[in-house]
């Protein structure tokens, strides 16, 4: 910044650029005082002599009104607060171990370091700062397994049996290196949640080994369409397989219900076929009417007694009742 002054003086230019210059030169002189003022009233306050704590404390007031930040600047304020750093640094750690929270006692352990702390609390929290780390990483290979098999689920290609197996092991790895003690209730839940999307991974194979498989049959009607019905029990699938399996079962039935049109079966069976058919679709109307999208409330008053009994000719009145 000097040789920067002495050319513009030379080159007799004095413009805005300059006196910014000139006024951060001043600045920073000002600053290297303070912090040379810092350093050797440091140096007598380490003793403990109240009297350089003071000096320390009128060199630390002008280094905040200067806005200065330098590591002779956090070593006056350790100095100064070290009794409230030190209790609030011990709290911190106390903080920390109850919430197993890795950030607050990393933070608090850098305090203590330069607090000069070493005792046995300090240990056990950097013995704990290890276990978290730990735990962290555990769940980072979890967090990342459960992504990349989630994506791969809702590809056209499907996944594999490798895939599954990743996210598998990477869940079993956690659940076993992580202690009881440190499985908190947001872990335990991502925990659930990959274990979940493994289930989940393992039907999807079997679907798409089931998928594969009646490509070979495409005229075997019943088995394209429990194929195609097991397929929609997950969400999100987009498997080219599946869209190959449903232009076959459309073909499969139209062949289908022109056989039914073209054949007399005798009546009995015929009747049987339907009344077998008829049930399996009120149990699937019936499944699908449990759902709670269907749970319809009773209004009463909606309407009146005589509105809902004017059509009835017989026990009128007992209607209405």
């Amino acid at each position: 910044l000097e040789a920067a002054l002495a050319k513009a003086a030379e080159c007799n230019y004095s413009g805005p650029e300059v006196e910014e210059g000139q006024k951060a030169k001043v600045t920073l002189a000002e600053e290297a005082a303070i912090d040379a003022d810092l350093e050797a009233a440091l140096e007598q306050a380490q003793g403990g002599d109240e009297k350089a704590k003071e000096v320390l404390k009128v060199v630390y007031e002008k280094a905040k009104e200067k806005q200065m930040s330098s590591d002779r600047v956090n070593a006056a304020r350790v100095v100064l607060d070290r009794e409230q750093l030190v209790a609030d640094t011990y709290a911190q750690i106390d903080k920390a171990t109850e919430t197993k929270d890795l950030d607050i006692l990393q933070k608090a352990l850098e305090m203590a370091i330069q607090l000069g702390l070493t005792n046995e609390k300090v240990d056990e929290a950097g013995n704990l700062r290890e276990i978290l780390q730990s735990v962290v990483d555990e769940m980072s290979k979890v967090k990342a397994a459960t992504t990349v098999l989630k994506q791969q689920m809702t590809s056209q290609g499907g996944i594999k049996a490798t895939d599954v197996g990743v996210l598998a092991s990477a869940v079993d790895s956690a659940k076993s290196r992580i202690a009881d003690e440190h499985m908190s209730a947001a872990i335990k839940a991502e925990l659930d949640a990959a274990s979940q999307t493994v289930t989940d991974g393992a039907e999807q194979l079997t679907i798409q080994d089931q998928l594969e498989a009646v490509k070979l049959t495409p005229n075997d009607h019943k088995a394209l369409k429990d194929a195609i019905a097991k397929a929609a029990n997950l969400e999100g699938l987009s498997l080219s397989t599946l869209d190959e399996v449903r232009v076959l079962f459309k073909a499969a039935d139209l062949e289908y219900q022109k056989a039914r049109e073209g054949v007399d079966e005798p009546e009995e069976e015929q009747e049987q076929v339907d009344s077998e058919e008829q049930a399996k679709l009120n149990k699937e109307r019936h499944d699908r009417a449990k759902h709670p999208k269907y749970r319809f409330q009773v209004y009463p008053g909606l309407r009146t007694p005589d509105d809902f009994a004017k059509n009835v000719i017989l026990q009128k009145r007992k209607l209405k009742d």
